[in-house]
């Protein structure tokens, strides 16, 4: 977790923000008056806003509302920063991006983002790369691709790939987000 010190787009006070490490903001609406208390037919228009609104899954999104000292109404709009591809669309965050590498020779394997497989908006259907190790885990069910028949019957599943660089049998463990609903990546274990 971090903490991110937003500020107000009306008034630039301040407030605390905890964001996962995986988590931007790109999108904040603030109102003088509290948005859920007008009556009207449609949403009311934000006074300031900051950011873009982006096409984003409404299931991967998470909206928080705060409120200044200045008594504004703030709207943050956040997900996993692997939605966001533009760094300027990040408005706070990410604290850390993930980097993957292999446990045996330290090569670069790629970013974590790109080992997100989402298969559905339900839980069950999305799967989060949480290690890297030289052995198999009894945990992890083995299979050749994460598919739908094998995400609908199985919550961890582990993947063989081969290291580019010294060849190693590499065990990518993937667990879906009913499981753990983070998006965090554990651990490299080069223990065989």
């Amino acid at each position: 977790m971090e903490t991110y010190h937003i500020e107000c787009p009306i008034c630039q006070d301040t407030i605390p923000v905890e964001l996962e490490d995986y988590e931007v903001v790109y999108y904040i609406e603030s109102y003088k008056s509290n948005p859920q208390q007008l009556l009207s037919w449609s949403s009311p228009d934000p006074d300031e806003e900051v950011g873009r609104e982006l096409l984003v899954s409404p299931d991967w999104v998470t909206n928080r509302n705060h409120q200044c000292d200045n008594d504004h109404y703030l709207i943050l709009y956040s997900c996993h920063y692997e939605h966001i591809g533009q760094s300027d669309d990040r408005i706070y965050g990410p604290a850390q991006e993930v980097k993957l590498f292999c446990p045996n020779c330290s090569y670069r394997l790629g970013d974590h983002e790109d080992h997100i497989v989402r298969l559905d908006s339900d839980l069950s259907m999305q799967y989060v790369l949480r290690t890297i190790d030289l052995a198999p885990n009894e945990n992890y069910k083995q299979t050749d691709a994460i598919t739908m028949s094998k995400a609908g019957t199985f919550d961890q599943l582990s993947i063989t790939h081969q290291c580019p660089h010294c060849g190693e049998s590499l065990y990518y463990n993937y667990s879906n987000r009913r499981v753990n609903q983070s998006e965090a990546y554990q651990s490299t274990s080069s223990v065989r």
